[in-house]
């Protein structure tokens, strides 16, 4: 990267840090195509972000984190890998005040919590911010921790989809795209199923969307291709999702 690219992203740092934590490699790949397709999301590299959210970061591992730049803000997509995991690391976050200034006063705003539908993110937030003492203001799916007499905004995002083989995952939102933007595939699905005498769920109409479209890139390369390739319409069951994205990048 150029030195005006990497002055840029110094910019970035300092406008707004938007720390975004997910369960698994599927839900990073998921949503930083959401990011690119609709917020025309570029990728920066780990060795350009600097300071303390740096630092952060190098906790992770590179192959568990991706950096965004979205509208001027700088998003940091992670990957819990679980979600208790995921509990953790947002718990690490608040209870390390030292590590949590340094990030408030690099432009750390928000985050974003991503769970499958099945898990309750709200009563797992309410039980760490109350656990470490602090202040919260929770209003739905939206919270407002007061920390380091700064104020750290937390949206909770639950995917998954309740109804006929959904798994309550973000597979189901995977098929759901899939048997849009490609029915004919749908419709050979659907005669597998009638000669199968029962429905698959959403994880195995996944993998056998992957298999005909990306072969050997599994799931987790169908997603890109998905994103990349599907109509905005589509797509317009991933928009309250994509929604509550915009409003904590902006």
């Amino acid at each position: 990267m150029t030195c005006a690219g990497s002055l840029a992203v110094e910019e970035r740092v300092h406008d707004k840090i938007v720390l975004l934590f997910v369960e698994g490699s599927r839900d990073r790949v998921f949503y930083e195509g959401l990011f690119e397709r609709f917020l025309r999301a570029s990728r920066i590299g780990i060795e350009d972000v600097g300071g303390a959210l740096k630092r952060y970061i190098d906790r992770f591992g590179r192959r568990f984190v991706s950096v965004l730049a979205v509208e001027g803000a700088l998003v940091v997509v992670i990957n819990c890998r679980g979600y208790n995991g995921l509990r953790g690391v947002f718990r690490d976050l608040l209870r390390d005040e030292e590590q949590l200034a340094e990030l408030i006063q690099e432009g750390l705003r928000a985050v974003v919590l991503v769970a499958d539908a099945d898990k309750d993110l709200v009563e797992s937030t309410r039980g760490i911010v109350s656990s470490l003492g602090l202040e919260l203001h929770l209003r739905g799916d939206i919270a407002r921790i007061t920390v380091q007499d700064a104020e750290l905004d937390v949206t909770m995002i639950r995917q998954g989809l309740e109804r006929e083989r959904s798994t309550r995952e973000l597979e189901d939102l995977v098929d759901e795209i899939a048997s849009r933007a490609y029915s004919r595939i749908a419709r050979a699905i659907s005669q597998l199923e009638k000669h199968l005498g029962g429905k698959l769920d959403s994880k195995q109409r996944a993998s056998i969307y992957a298999a005909v479209l990306v072969r050997d890139k599994g799931v987790e390369g169908l997603i890109p291709k998905l994103l990349r390739e599907a109509s905005e319409g589509d797509l317009e069951i991933a928009r309250s999702i994509l929604n509550k994205l915009v409003q904590a990048v902006r």
